[in-house]
Formats: C-alpha cells, sequence, structure tokens
C-alpha cells in the first residue's frame, strides 16, 4: 500500500541536477568532478509561484518526459569528490531544489537552482550562492531475497536557517538505465551571475508514481520560508527517479 504525505514550504539547494531534462551545452574547464547516489522528485506546482523564484528573464518550463513536472527536489549523498587537479574533496549530503526554465523570447533552456542545504561547510554557500548548512541524517537499505529486491531511504535535513526537509521512500527495486546525457546550462536563481555547466553518467530507475506494486511508501514533508507558495497543498508528485550511481562534472565558462 502506498502511503503519499506532501506538506508544505520546501527548501532545496544544487550540486548535482538531473541533467537529461534540459538542452545541451558547451563548457569551458573542469572544476570539480562529484560521484553520489541521489533520488529525485518531481513536482507540477503554481507556474504563477514558481515565477516570483526564478530569475529576471527566465520563465518556467515543463519536463514533458516527467508528466509536465515543472520542479524537482533532489536528495544526494555525495560519496566522493574530486578538484580539477584530481586531488579529493569533501563528501556531504544534500537536498536542493531546481526548476527548467527557459528564456524569455527563446527556446533557451537552463536549469535553475532555487536553493538547498548541506551537510558540510565547503558547500556553503555552494556554487549557487545559496545553500544553507544542516545536519543531516540519512538510512538507505537494499534487502535482496529469493523473491526479489527492495530499496527503503530516510533523508532527514536541519537547516541552521530553520528549514527542515524529509523523505521515506520504499520501492521494488526494478530494472535501471545506464545514461550518458548531454552536456546542460545550470544557472543560480537567487544570484543569475553564477553559471555552470554539468555533464553526468548515470545509472537510473524511473518510479511511476500510483504504481503500487513497485513504490510502497513515499512520505515527504519540508518546511521553511523559501517554498510556502509553491508546497500550499495544490502541489502534485508525478513522477520519482531513483540513482544509485552517479557521476557529475562540473564545468565552469
Amino acid at each position: 500500500m502506498t502511503r503519499s504525505r506532501i506538506a508544505a514550504r520546501s527548501f532545496g539547494a544544487g550540486l548535482l541536477l538531473v541533467v537529461w531534462l534540459v538542452l545541451p551545452a558547451t563548457a569551458a574547464k573542469l572544476e570539480n568532478t562529484f560521484y553520489a547516489a541521489s533520488t529525485t522528485l518531481f513536482f507540477k506546482v503554481s507556474e504563477a509561484a514558481l515565477r516570483k523564484l526564478l530569475p529576471q528573464g527566465r520563465e518556467p518550463a515543463t519536463i514533458p518526459q516527467m508528466q509536465g513536472g515543472n520542479l524537482t527536489v533532489t536528495f544526494s549523498d555525495i560519496l566522493a569528490s574530486e578538484a580539477a587537479n584530481g586531488q579529493p574533496g569533501e563528501t556531504a549530503r544534500a537536498v536542493w531544489l531546481s526548476a527548467p526554465v527557459q528564456k524569455s523570447g527563446t527556446g533557451e533552456r537552463a536549469g535553475a537552482v532555487l536553493g538547498g542545504l548541506a551537510s558540510h561547510p565547503s558547500f556553503v554557500p555552494g556554487p549557487y550562492g545559496n545553500y544553507a548548512l544542516a545536519q543531516a541524517r540519512l538510512d538507505r537499505r537494499r534487502q535482496i531475497e529469493a523473491s526479489g529486491a527492495s530499496v527503503s531511504e530516510e533523508w532527514q535535513f536541519a537547516g541552521d536557517n530553520g528549514a527542515k526537509v524529509e523523505l521515506r521512500l520504499a520501492f521494488a527495486d526494478g530494472p535501471a538505465r545506464h545514461l550518458k546525457p548531454p552536456e546542460s546550462k545550470i544557472l543560480s536563481a537567487t544570484k543569475p551571475n553564477l553559471r555552470r555547466t554539468n555533464k553526468t553518467e548515470v545509472v537510473a530507475q524511473q518510479l511511476r508514481v500510483g504504481d503500487t506494486s513497485a513504490i510502497k511508501e513515499v512520505t515527504f514533508a519540508a518546511s521553511g520560508p523559501l517554498l510556502s507558495s509553491l508546497f500550499d497543498g495544490s502541489e502534485q508528485l508525478v513522477a520519482i527517479i531513483s540513482a544509485p550511481w552517479l557521476v557529475t562534472q562540473v564545468l565552469v565558462p
């Protein structure tokens, strides 16, 4: 039986994005490489409320492959990181909120990071200038039996800014796809001059919301001042992507 509770007011952060959902971009030089496991929730939210959080000259766009979702919340367990020179970096748990956008009057698309929470100070304020420090807890389990495999996850974030984000998810472990999407433009919704390009390789499983044979439980709750207008009870969870293996190269102009 699937139990779904979508509570109001969410706060997100951006290091990685579901990059196969935006158009190709060009990039100059490598800044960092991140190795992670992530879970992304796709929502349909009020377009009018979303517009108020976007930088001038950008409009909300939708993700046709994800039932027209226009907002994502991504939970990421960053297992390792490297600087451009190959030196190891810090690890962290992070959650962020982002939206596909397009430039007004053109078809140019990008992903806009609205804000987020990260568990290590080196990720704050982050490459998009809008992450807050948080205490994070993660419990992820994969159980394999003769009858099949299942996955359960519990994520909890409590930010120094008062934001809280939680996710409980349990699902049947099914076939995953190995994807090498094109490079994608990522920008900051709060500091438009902060821009990056992501190049990602990922193994991912898509979960269809409402499929009780696959999703056993999904409970999402968030609170904080940033997104109360988005999570007002009218939002709709439309899809989930589980990515147990993901590598992202972050490139700067």
